[in-house]
């Protein structure tokens, strides 16, 4: 050996071998102690989008009409907000999107109360148009996700998939629980052209009494000997019955004309071209996200804790699978006896230009 290499840092601890294998016994201890407690975990690392979505549903509309009624007005409101570094539209047609860019290091909560104070304070808006919807873009760390499959209608899948979110978001260890592969519930009222001329009814007043008389509003308090009353009108109505018992016409000899009479009222889902299926039969996807400080070493027990006791409470004919290695692209779940583990590729499709679209794996 040169005399370089004898008094190096491996000469030195390989002749003291007692000094080198408590050093790193002292590093090991360290990075346990570290792990357990001071090292935050993160299955992909954790990135702040600096965008607020403005979107506006106007039925019915061309996209040069949405520009015109809406865009326009949404670009203008909010191009001298504090902050903002772009403006980006686009013109769809029933819809309108605005994406508000914001600089790097910029106060994005003031940035958005600024832009929801603006946009709603827009008046130029048509009749039409709907509640302006305003968004702040965050990221969440999606960490499991479970599927909901079998030979049973989609009602019956969202229903199962509802009481498995639910049950989820009743334990304290998680936090943030939503669906996909599902189509949003709708209900439709379909009104016959001659029950309008009948009762002499058009489809904008019954629409209108229909919204009236589901609300859900505070009504200020009352004061009384005994305390405080809180008022409050409870109308809201989440099921087809109770819709088609609205009352839309009101008769001077007292007579009725509610919902039911004149119109077939129909619970279904939102046609928006969208449908999951694995191993060839229907499915619905429910996400688990991470929130917080929360670790995904902990989420994904409790998740497995629930897929266990839900597994137990199945109907007939429906199953259950867990996706246990989460990944930012689509995936395709394979199953077996105990769980379902996820291969890249796709479980969940949405295509606008196909009247729907199957994954199989």
């Amino acid at each position: 050996m040169t005399g370089n290499q004898e008094h190096g840092p491996l000469a030195w601890m390989a002749k003291n071998r007692i000094a080198s294998n408590v050093l790193i016994l002292i590093l090991v201890i360290g990075g346990v102690v570290g792990l357990g407690t001071g090292i935050k975990q993160e299955v992909f690392p954790e990135v702040e989008l600096e965008q607020i979505v403005v979107t506006i549903p106007y039925p019915g509309a061309s996209p040069a009409e949405v520009e015109q009624a809406i865009v326009l007005a949404v670009e203008s409101a909010v191009q001298g907000v504090d902050g903002v570094k772009d403006v980006r539209s686009v013109a769809a047609e029933g819809s309108a999107t605005v994406i508000v860019q914001l600089l790097i290091g910029s106060d994005t909560r003031q940035a958005f109360s600024d832009v929801e104070s603006l946009v709603g304070r827009i008046s130029s808006f048509p009749a039409d148009a709907e509640r302006p919807n305003i968004r702040l873009i965050s990221t969440r760390r999606q960490l499991i996700s479970i599927v909901v499959y079998g030979d049973a209608g989609e009602t019956t899948l969202h229903a199962v998939a509802n009481h498995a979110r639910d049950a989820l978001l009743r334990d304290k260890r998680i936090t943030s629980v939503d669906l996909s592969g599902v189509r949003p519930l709708e209900i439709n009222v379909e009104v016959p052209q001659t029950n309008l001329r009948k009762h002499g009814l058009t489809l904008p007043g019954i629409a209108q009494r229909i919204r009236d008389t589901s609300v859900e509003l505070p009504g200020g308090a009352l004061q009384t000997d005994s305390g405080e009353l809180l008022l409050r009108t409870a109308e809201r109505r989440d099921e087809g019955p109770e819709f088609a018992d609205i009352v839309v016409l009101s008769r001077p000899d007292g007579s009725r004309v509610r919902v039911r009479d004149i119109a077939q009222v129909k619970d279904g889902f939102r046609d928006n071209h969208q449908k999951a299926t694995f191993n060839g039969k229907p499915a619905a996807m429910i996400n688990v996200f991470r929130v917080g400080d929360q670790t995904p070493l902990e989420i994904a027990a409790a998740v497995k804790d629930h897929v266990t006791q839900l597994k137990r409470r199945l109907p007939n004919g429906i199953w259950l699978g867990r996706c246990s290695a989460p990944s930012s692209a689509p995936r395709r779940c394979d199953s077996n006896a105990d769980e379902t583990r996820c291969a890249p590729t796709c479980v969940y499709c949405s295509k606008r230009d196909v009247p729907s679209t199957t994954c199989n794996d």
